[in-house]
């Protein structure tokens, strides 16, 4: 069931509890204060986010509504487990539902239906409910004279965001009547017939925090690798002779947001030249390098007399290389092109009289 219906159906919940019971011909008066802070007041860029509501009420409330905006340029939902929706203290002592919903195209959360003060473009909405217990025995409700946490979510800073980044409640004058706050109240938790609503004012908050500039996303080496990342030509180089998986992962690691995929060579399936690493945030494909071993021509990350042979069939017009990543294994001499040369420092490398520079 979705969100907005789990809400819908709480919502009804009370409605059909509140027919059964009779309501005190008069109102009662009441302020509700409503403030936010986070865990930190610096964050970056793929920062998880804690952010604390905590509520006053000089009337025994035994429900509350609450939207809470945030910068959408800064701040985005993860959905389901993200979320740690939490209640806390009295909340959760006479909580009978807790619930969030963050699904803008469904009423009565659509943001475009909630106020036209706030830019749906600019900001996004979690939207949280509590609804006290019923029992047989009476109605839970929350009441503090004092500010107390109540609630708990949580949000997560967006890849490449910086600045700052707001998190609000709006005011209720701000709201259109289809997401104004409950005010409902129950004068005596043990006795059932005592619930009405408030002439409630409702006092709310605004939170600002600081992203900083974070590391952007891509790859990098590790501190004491010697490892090349060529940027420009978006190949990895400078591998010792029998490179395999285990080599390039402690070789390499992702900055930011990133996460890095190995790819073994599609000609070898192992992991020497061709073979590549792809860079990705969440489900994008942000950028990808090709892994080079000079004199390793048929990709099986080893030096060895096969590559001797397929390169000294190529100089000799028996075969041909086809990728171009191939091709620059084989140019181990950095003469731009394949020669007999080039076939005879690999021979010479096999026999151990010389070597292969990897950081041409």
């Amino acid at each position: 069931m979705k969100t907005a219906k789990r809400i819908l159906a709480i919502s009804l919940s009370i409605i059909l509890a509140i027919a059964v019971f009779a309501f005190p011909a008069s109102a009662v008066e009441g302020t509700m204060t409503f403030s936010l802070t986070t865990d930190q007041n610096t964050y970056a860029p793929g920062d998880t986010v804690t952010v604390s509501v905590s509520v006053s009420s000089t009337y025994k409330a035994t429900c509350m509504r609450i939207p809470i905006l945030f910068s959408s340029d800064v701040f985005e939902v993860v959905e389901g487990s993200g979320v740690r929706l939490t209640a806390y203290g009295s909340c959760l002592e006479s909580k009978g539902a807790l619930d969030y919903n963050t699904d803008t195209s469904d009423t009565p959360i659509d943001l475009m239906n909630v106020t036209d003060y706030y830019d749906s473009g600019s900001y996004g909405i979690i939207a949280i409910q509590w609804v006290a217990n019923i029992t047989a025995a009476g109605i839970g409700s929350f009441y503090s004279a004092d500010s107390v946490k109540c609630f708990s979510f949580q949000l997560k800073v967006k890849s490449g965001a910086s600045g700052e980044g707001t998190i609000l409640i709006p005011a209720a004058e701000e709201l259109k009547p289809a997401f104004a706050f409950y005010n409902q109240t129950v004068l005596d938790p043990a006795d059932a017939t005592t619930i009405c609503r408030v002439n409630a004012t409702f006092n709310v908050d605004e939170w600002s925090v600081s992203i900083a500039g974070g590391e952007e996303d891509g790859i990098t080496t590790f501190p004491d690798s010697d490892v090349i990342i060529d940027y420009d030509e978006h190949i990895i180089k400078n591998w010792e002779d029998g490179m395999d998986k285990a080599m390039i992962e402690t070789n390499v690691m992702p900055t930011g947001n990133a996460t890095l995929q190995f790819v073994p060579s599609e000609k070898s399936g192992e992991y020497g030249t061709g073979s590549s690493v792809k860079v990705w945030v969440g489900t994008d494909l942000i950028d990808e390098y090709v892994n080079l071993l000079y004199g390793d021509v048929n990709g099986d990350g080893v030096i060895s007399a096969s590559d001797m042979m397929a390169l000294s069939r190529f100089v000799s017009g028996l075969a041909d290389i086809e990728e171009e990543i191939f091709i620059l294994a084989g140019d181990v001499n950095a003469s731009c092109e394949i020669t007999v040369s080039d076939v005879m420092n690999i021979s010479r490398y096999i026999s151990g009289l010389t070597d292969i520079s990897q950081a041409i």
